[in-house]
């Protein structure tokens, strides 16, 4: 038999779930102007249009990490097994300087590519937004390696644990392992309890390496006690950074180069 609640305690109930509400509100509006802005894209282009598409994105990839204040990463990878998948992730300061992305001079050829049916059947981008648990950190130079997109969403009541095991795992990962490049975590822009990750490793030798870590186990331990959604289950996407060539390199500032604050700040 349902439980009534008496008036007094069910305008009570009804008030502090306004408060939760304001107050992630508050919270993501907050989050939107003083986090890291990031998306992750996943297409397969028709093969004939392979060489266009590389030959646009590395240029808009490479421009936007001269021209623009405002960007932190942006990664360009081709699927370790599938041939003309690819996946981007970009990472700004905030939304805001990501839309100023949006209406750079080279940024304008990636959009007309995207606009003559590019895309092989079923290959149709797929692209996620979201906000980075960490502060934003220091433009990042374009490194080769191997890297992962990942996507899931967790059981409400399972979000504090997993956060706190992720971010054990970001922090040690990013503070021990030689291999490591890149470790980010956050969560959709809309969506609450989906999270999104996106790390990078010196080569795929090193990120098999991570998985053997003894802070690693946490988190596999966690995704073995049905932590996700009916509907969000994992879906990861493994890849290899596309290659800079020597001349490319010296159109601009070198790449490949270690930078002074490699590991963004996380969060305490």
């Amino acid at each position: 038999k349902p439980m009534v609640l008496p008036p007094t305690l069910a305008f009570a109930a009804c008030r502090s779930v306004a408060k939760v509400a304001t107050a992630r509100a508050f919270a993501t509006r907050l989050m939107s102007t003083s986090k890291p802005y990031a998306v992750n894209a996943v297409f397969t282009l028709k093969a004939d249009r392979r060489d266009e598409f590389i030959e646009i994105i590395k240029d808009d990839q490479r421009l936007s990490l001269k021209d623009e204040e405002g960007i932190v990463r942006f990664v360009v990878g081709e699927d370790k097994d599938k041939e003309n998948t690819f996946y981007l992730h970009e990472e700004y300061v905030n939304e805001d300087a990501f839309k100023k992305h949006m209406e750079m001079p080279h940024f304008k050829p990636w959009d007309d590519f995207t606009k003559t049916s590019p895309w092989a059947e079923g290959g149709e981008p797929v692209a996620d937004f979201y906000y980075c648990t960490h502060e934003a950190g220091k433009k990042e130079p374009i490194r080769s390696g191997h890297a992962l997109n990942a996507k899931f969403t967790i059981k409400a009541d399972r979000c504090d644990e997993f956060l706190k095991i992720i971010k054990g795992d970001q922090e040690e990962t990013l503070a021990k392992e030689k291999g490591s490049i890149q470790f980010v975590i956050g969560e959709d822009k809309e969506k609450d309890n989906t999270f999104y990750l996106f790390e990078q490793y010196v080569n795929e030798e090193a990120f098999d390496e991570h998985n053997e870590m003894p802070h690693f186990q946490p988190w596999k331990a966690f995704t073995e006690t049905s932590p996700f959604t009916e509907d969000g289950a994992p879906v990861a996407g493994f890849y290899n950074t596309l290659k800079t060539t020597e001349k490319e390199v010296k159109k601009d500032e070198p790449a490949e180069e270690e930078p002074a604050d490699k590991k963004q700040k996380t969060e305490e």
